[in-house]
């Protein structure tokens, strides 16, 4: 193993949304995980990709998270999280509704030769699970799923 350490996934506030999931009373040896959710273009498509993240920290991660978040959003002028454009997927003609990355700098195109370097899941514009490492149909009572707005 290389004793290189690399940034694999970098995200501004505004282009995150998480949540996180923890064990049930019947399965007390399952850690807490942490779902990373975000939009890249990928074959020319705009797509969601979720990362799930084990680790017995992830209550610590998502309360980091969360407090930097708020700390953002009071900079902004906001008290609770918006309705961010990146999730509004429904136009009115059934289309998706997504706006241009932000600025040619952003983290998804710096990074986006690292995130082959991870199991993603990928959904389209609509939710739907298009592929991903693991079960992930099997994990959620529908079909697809979308992350908390935090």
């Amino acid at each position: 193993m290389s004793s290189i350490q690399t940034v694999l996934l970098g995200l501004l506030y505004e282009e995150l949304s998480w949540d996180i999931g923890l064990p049930s009373d019947e399965n007390e040896d399952c850690l807490p995980c942490l779902f990373l959710q975000f939009m890249v273009v990928e074959n020319g498509l705009r797509v969601s990709k979720i990362l799930q993240v084990f680790s017995k920290q992830a209550i610590m991660m998502d309360t980091l998270i969360e407090h930097f978040a708020g700390e953002y959003r009071k900079r902004l002028g906001q008290e609770t999280p918006s309705e961010h454009a990146n999730y509004d997927y429904h136009s009115d003609s059934g289309s998706i509704s997504l706006p241009p990355l932000s600025r040619p700098d952003s983290p998804q195109r710096r990074l986006a030769n690292k995130l082959s370097r991870l199991a993603l899941a990928t959904h389209d514009g609509r939710g739907h699970l298009l592929g991903g490492a693991g079960d992930w149909r099997s994990a959620r009572h529908h079909p697809s799923w979308v992350l908390p707005k935090h």
